[in-house]
């Protein structure tokens, strides 16, 4: 153990030193430093552009709280509620106090409960009852974020406000107040829980506007189940009018099937012909996480959408896992165990969409992985009766993984690249195949797998990635390293390349995904992101926003028709919201570099994202965009930033939610919305492509 510190001890000072400019090793020069950046590493399209300028207010947003025009006030603390908390706060929160314009008061609400500043508490609990119902709401969504969930009372009270907009706040907020009982030790006591599961069921089952039903149901599906609420989710999964407040009862099945207080599957099974997508996609959701191997399988069979489908092949290792354990030692059911697989293998291959076939092959590859997950690391003995039948499947396993390996799809190599990564199978002939694939992607995938000793022959392929110029395999090696390091097993040479890639990410803002990585692996705490800096013509940033603001109001909601695979959708962008964020995406629309770019992440239910030109999630078009938060909440087909756990980190890249997504609200930035082609959206595959992307009426 001596010895691991005192390694770690010297790679920190190596690291230290490269990074201060004392070593000469891979060191740049100033003219080197602060040249233009090129746009060589994958991922990036044309010249690299940082959009970034200020990172923390530079006291003009402060100072224009103070400002007698509201419209400036307004725009100061929209600028506040973009950024870090200030230092001090009282400023910010004494506004709460003062301020006179409902709708500055409400984006100072919004900007000290992202900052969740507990000494807002009061005044947040004042403004709950303000004469402004915009007021009202933002205090509400406030106070949720306080991490306290002795509020929970002042929220079951806004239940019962007049408006609905109040009261579909606080019924959010009490979602998240309840989803961050880990942040904090829980005080609520049970009369307030009692009060505030039956103002929930009140409003669930009861409330006139659909949109204040479906966010109760939300955060009764959210909330740490109680018996309680099996009775208003049941109600609640027949709601004739809204089909939100349907998918919201029916994911709410899946916490309290899981606590075995109700048959999940059965009763969410029919659900998944309900004329609405949403709905549907919800019910099989419940169906793959909960129910029995042949459920799951007539799911996977039957469902004419894809994102079912796969949802069915993605939970059917741990379906026939359970039903493996429920008939150990009975002959019978092993006899049926085996014809079903049989069927299973057979639907796999009639399966025609490359995305579920994906899943089908991944699932077949992992379910001895899937036997450990779900009965433990001695499963083998809970079913010795009958270990032949799981013999036969790792023959099956290995086929699929092969199969994987060798197609000509990407992201087919990408799978197989996955699984040795992960260790869910063994095969170093098939990774060192993939460790050489041209594909950055299928490399860094493989090379997790890599911190084990018996692989340190291909240690070498740790530091191919460390020296090149591909953030994702970056990341990945850094993240292989992390244990060899700290083990004392890392030789020299890979220590030294190690050090030297967190120097050159520590000058490169586009290598900020693999930062973190490299200095965790290096035992060091993340490093700060490029130091914030003021406008180039020396303006502030509230003349910043003030200029901006200017510019929207002649082109305040330009459209974009993305033509597609499924067909056309155009997207409203909102320039006061984050004009930063419309600004890029105009401009790479315009540039083409959107056009023939694919959709690579679909998460059923949740979100469509895509439009990076690695087609890896890793890519950001050689952009760096400010974070530019808002109220504006995330509905069905609200188009959003992706970015990584660290500030400013969006790119290119874009993503649309299939239904409203509350826990993204004030997260991510909303920078607009479909307007039409929203009925297409539950369509879409992974690899989809989008053929062109235009200015509607340009």
């Amino acid at each position: 153990m001596d010895g691991q510190c005192v390694v770690r001890r010297g790679l920190r000072a190596l690291a230290w030193g490269l990074l201060l400019g004392i070593s000469t090793t891979a060191c740049v020069t100033n003219d080197e430093a602060e040249a233009p950046l090129a746009s060589e590493q994958p991922g990036f399209s044309g010249e690299a552009r940082d959009l970034l300028s200020h990172l923390v207010d530079d006291g003009s947003l402060v100072d224009g709280l103070a400002d007698p025009d509201p419209a400036r006030r307004r725009l100061a603390a929209r600028g506040l509620a973009r950024l870090p908390a200030v230092d001090p706060p009282a400023p910010v929160v004494g506004a709460l106090a003062t301020e006179s314009d409902p709708e500055t008061l409400a984006l100072l609400c919004f900007a000290v409960g992202r900052w969740a500043e507990p000494s807002s508490r009061e005044l947040l609990r004042n403004n709950a009852t303000h004469p402004s119902e915009v007021v009202r709401a933002a205090a509400v969504d406030a106070l949720s974020r306080l991490k306290d969930d002795r509020l929970t009372t002042d929220l079951v009270q806004a239940l019962s406000d007049r408006r609905a907009a109040v009261r579909g706040a606080a019924a959010l907020g009490l979602a998240r107040l309840d989803a961050r009982r880990s942040e904090h030790e829980r005080q609520a006591t049970e009369t307030q829980m009692r009060a505030r599961d039956q103002a929930l069921h009140r409003l669930a089952t009861d409330d006139p506007d659909p949109a204040v039903r479906w966010r109760a149901t939300y955060a009764l599906a959210s909330v740490r189940p109680r018996p309680v609420h099996i009775a208003t989710l049941m109600a609640c999964m027949d709601d004739p009018h809204e089909p939100l407040v349907r998918a919201f009862a029916l994911r709410g099945l899946i916490s309290h099937g899981r606590a075995g207080d109700l048959d999940g599957a059965s009763l969410a099974a029919p659900r998944v012909l309900d004329a609405d997508a949403r709905v549907a996609t919800e019910a099989g959701r419940v169906v793959a996480e909960l129910g029995s191997y042949q459920q799951v399988f007539y799911l996977a069979k039957n469902s004419n959408l894809a994102g079912i489908r796969v949802l069915a092949w993605e939970g059917m290792g741990a379906a026939r896992a359970r039903d493996r354990q429920d008939g150990a030692g009975s002959p019978e059911a092993l006899a049926a165990l085996n014809a079903l697989d049989s069927e299973v293998l057979a639907a796999a291959e009639a399966e025609t969409s490359a995305w579920v076939r994906r899943a089908a092959l991944v699932f077949q590859a992992s379910v001895l992985q899937n036997m450990a997950d779900a009965l433990g690391a001695d499963w083998r003995e809970l079913v010795a009766p009958a270990a032949e039948l799981e013999r036969g499947r790792s023959d099956v396993g290995g086929l699929a993984l092969t199969r994987l390996a060798t197609s000509l799809e990407r992201r087919d190599r990408e799978a197989a690249a996955d699984l040795l990564g992960r260790g869910v199978l063994r095969d170093d002939d098939v990774l060192t195949t993939l460790l050489a694939d041209p594909e950055p992607a299928v490399r860094a995938a493989a090379l997790p797998i890599l911190e084990l000793e018996r692989l340190s022959s291909l240690w070498s392929r740790l530091r191919e990635a460390l020296e090149g110029d591909d953030v994702a395999a970056m990341g990945a090696a850094a993240t292989a390293c992390a244990p060899i390091v700290a083990s004392g097993r890392a030789p020299p040479w890979l220590t030294l390349a190690l050090a030297t890639a967190l120097d050159r990410s520590a000058r490169d803002w586009r290598l900020e995904e693999a930062r973190v990585e490299l200095a965790d692996a290096m035992g060091l705490p993340p490093l700060d992101p490029v130091p914030p800096r003021a406008a180039e013509d020396g303006r502030t940033l509230l003349e910043l926003l003030v200029a901006w603001d200017l510019a929207a109001a002649d082109d305040p909601s330009p459209r974009l028709v993305f033509s597609t695979d499924r067909g056309e959708l155009v997207v409203e962008l909102d320039r006061a919201l984050a004009p930063r964020h419309v600004e890029n995406v105009l401009e790479l629309a315009a540039a083409g570099v959107y056009d023939g770019l694919d959709f690579h992440r679909v998460v059923p239910d949740f979100v469509l994202q895509g439009l990076d030109p690695r087609g890896d999630g890793w890519g950001t078009g050689g952009r760096r965009v400010p974070d530019e938060f808002s109220p504006t909440p995330y509905l069905t087909g609200t188009l959003g930033m992706p970015r990584v756990q660290r500030p400013h980190t969006g790119g290119c890249q874009i993503f649309i939610t299939h239904l409203p997504t509350p826990r993204l609200d004030g997260e991510y930035t909303v920078f607009g919305q479909v307007v039409a082609g929203l009925e297409l959206l539950p369509l879409f595959e992974v690899g989809d492509r989008v053929h062109r992307v235009r200015r509607q009426g340009g």
